[in-house]
């Protein structure tokens, strides 16, 4: 259990007391048959009827259950039917609100800080906050102002978050280990036209027999005069058995499927690290992330790449002179389409779960012209 789970657990009971609080003081007000006139004062304009349908939204999660407590109203005559539509509109309104907030729950990183921006983070803290302050305040102004702090707390931290979130977005298409800072530009210097653009296209010198469980098989053709240190570093690894039992836990359809980090979430590797081969690093790789391609994920360190490597599903070709590319899909392109058309990330990352990770049986190495099922 983490801190930040005792927050959650502890935030919990915070909004349980704070929403007691809120329910007990408004009934108060709305007793004696006034619910009628308090329901007219906020829905008396189109903006205030949107804003309340946003926030009730926003606060029950569910846009039809206020479309239901509406009709409810409008029956029993609380509510005029023509007050309604403005607060409906609004429900649209607080849905997209609501998704907004909840992506931040995407944001993943080991700073502290970061972490706090989270929702599930963030609004335990400030709801502990107003609880004790509410508990201070005696006077009603008081409290209305205090009320009025921690919405703008909350809102500052949302608006913080989802800056966060959109730049982490932008990012979520690179292939690399979790801590990767490389930005998504094409490196100028490349040349695509230069480029080996298919498997016919590069100088084979070994093929790699990656076998899925409950999919098949995948072969690649592996160009050692392209990519050496990678081409070995690969090969070194599948014939040691590195490879067995490990899985593909990061995939996004569309674009790539990721594996070959024990750890299984994206911070793992072998115990060695290999340079970059790729143009941004001063090597010249003429391979280029055309759709079949297979290429090595790294971090934010140019020389980082180890043992995580990612399987193009389509053109990529904005990755050109970033990644060490070492060479194409020859035969199971089909299988990489399904794993990632059946792929269920749990964020915009692409993260599997764990349960759900392909597993990787064994890799097999054969020199070029051995046929496939040969040994080494």
């Amino acid at each position: 259990m983490t801190i930040f789970s005792v927050l959650t657990m502890i935030g919990g009971l915070a909004f349980f007391l704070f929403g007691m609080n809120i329910m007990s003081s408004n009934l108060e007000k709305v007793a004696g048959g006034k619910l009628e006139v308090v329901l007219q004062r906020l829905t008396s304009n189109l903006w205030k009827s949107l804003a309340l349908g946003a926030a009730i939204t926003i606060a029950i999660q569910s846009s039809s259950a206020l479309t239901v407590m509406l009709v409810g109203l409008v029956n029993s005559g609380i509510m005029e039917l023509g007050n309604t539509v403005g607060a409906i509109m609004g429900a649209d309104i607080g849905t997209t609100l609501t998704a907004w907030i909840l992506s931040l729950s995407g944001i993943q990183s080991d700073n502290i800080f970061m972490s706090l921006l989270k929702p599930a983070n963030f609004s335990p803290i400030v709801a502990l906050i107003g609880v004790g302050l509410i508990m201070e305040a005696k006077q009603q102004k008081k409290k209305e102002r205090v009320l009025l702090v921690i919405a703008a707390c909350a809102i500052a931290c949302i608006l913080l978050g989802t800056v966060i979130s959109l730049v982490l977005e932008r990012r979520q298409k690179q292939p690399v280990t979790s801590n990767s800072t490389a930005e998504s530009a094409a490196n100028p210097g490349a040349d695509s036209a230069k480029l080996a653009v298919n498997a016919d296209e590069i100088n084979t010198t070994h093929y790699a027999d990656i076998s899925i469980q409950d999919y098949g098989t995948v072969t690649v053709a592996l160009d050692e005069t392209a990519a050496p240190a990678t081409v070995q570093n690969f090969i070194k690894l599948a014939e040691d058995g590195f490879y067995d039992g490990l899985t593909f836990h990061r995939i996004i359809d569309g674009f790539m499927m990721q594996g070959g980090d024990p750890n299984g979430n994206g911070t793992g590797g072998s115990d060695q690290t290999i340079k970059g081969e790729f143009s941004e690093n001063g090597f010249d790789n003429p391979i280029s992330h055309t759709r079949g391609a297979i290429s090595m994920a790294r971090s934010n360190n140019l020389n980082s790449a180890s043992s995580q490597f990612f399987i193009v599903q389509q053109d990529s070709t904005f990755l050109d002179g970033q990644y060490a590319a070492f060479g194409f899909v020859t035969e199971g392109m089909d299988i990489v389409d399904r794993i990632c058309e059946e792929a269920q990330p749990t964020d915009n990352n692409g993260s599997i779960a764990k349960d759900r990770q392909p597993v990787i049986e064994s890799i097999v190495i054969r020199a070029n012209g051995e046929p496939a099922g040969a040994t080494k």
